[in-house]
């Protein structure tokens, strides 16, 4: 139903804004503010979101995040098709308040998808798709987050995949720790994104501005993490439930 991440490109430097260099002045994460940011990359990583410049990203792109994110985190918002027990719906409203959220930008181009995701179709101010299965979904680490200013930041980041039975907290645990408590735990790439800083509502979040695949890797050795562990933690959550 997907593509995996990790056939997107064996190397693919999108654009110097986000690929080159180390990207601004490092920012020191505490851990539960590292923990916040592998949550919000983990979104979409999961939606097998592809490679966009700032301020170019495709209304399908916006789409695709806006299903599959809520197919996968908050499978509640999904409606039942009146006369159509094998299909599925989310609103055409849903998915806007979706990509404004994560991706900061007003949207109305509602269509349908083609290619990978012609099973996403859109009617009558509805999202249509079939019922699917489960599968398991990569996750998202961050190695370094650099300051560009004007409350931009560059961030570097490495995709894994883990078991789907392992219930270890793979949001808050640096890769390196978990490997060495024996958990299995694969590279897949390493990306580079810019994000926003945005504050609404008295709330701060963060919004994607782009998105760039440094390298892709079928199998990897443990990444360094410059982050210490939060803490252990039982069976994760959806990356968000929101």
């Amino acid at each position: 139903m997907r593509r995996l991440l990790s056939t997107v490109l064996a190397a693919f430097v999108l654009a110097p804004s986000i690929a080159a260099g180390q990207g601004g002045t490092e920012v020191r994460l505490d851990p539960q503010e590292w923990r916040r940011l592998n949550v919000f990359f983990s979104n979409f990583a999961e939606a097998s979101i592809e490679p966009f410049a700032p301020g170019e990203v495709p209304a399908t792109t916006l789409i695709q995040f806006g299903v599959l994110h809520n197919l996968i985190n908050a499978f509640h918002r999904v409606q039942a098709v009146p006369g159509r027990p094998d299909q599925r719906r989310l609103s055409a409203s849903q998915i806007g308040s979706t990509i404004m959220k994560y991706f900061g930008v007003p949207f109305t181009r509602h269509q349908s998808l083609d290619g990978d995701y012609a099973w996403i179709e859109y009617a009558g101010g509805y999202y249509v798709f079939p019922l699917t299965g489960g599968e398991t979904y990569p996750f998202v680490q961050v190695d370094r987050l650099g300051d560009v200013g004007n409350g931009e930041l560059i961030a570097s980041l490495s995709t894994y995949r883990i078991p789907e039975e392992d219930d270890a907290d793979r949001y808050g645990i640096p890769v390196e720790q978990l490997r060495r408590t024996g958990h299995e735990v694969e590279l897949q790439g390493r990306m580079r994104a810019r994000i926003r800083r945005v504050r609404e509502n008295g709330e701060e979040r963060y919004v994607l501005l782009g998105y760039a695949l440094v390298f892709d890797l079928p199998t990897g050795a443990p990444v360094t993490s410059p982050i210490p562990a939060a803490s252990t933690g039982s069976r994760p959550a959806p990356a968000n439930p929101s």
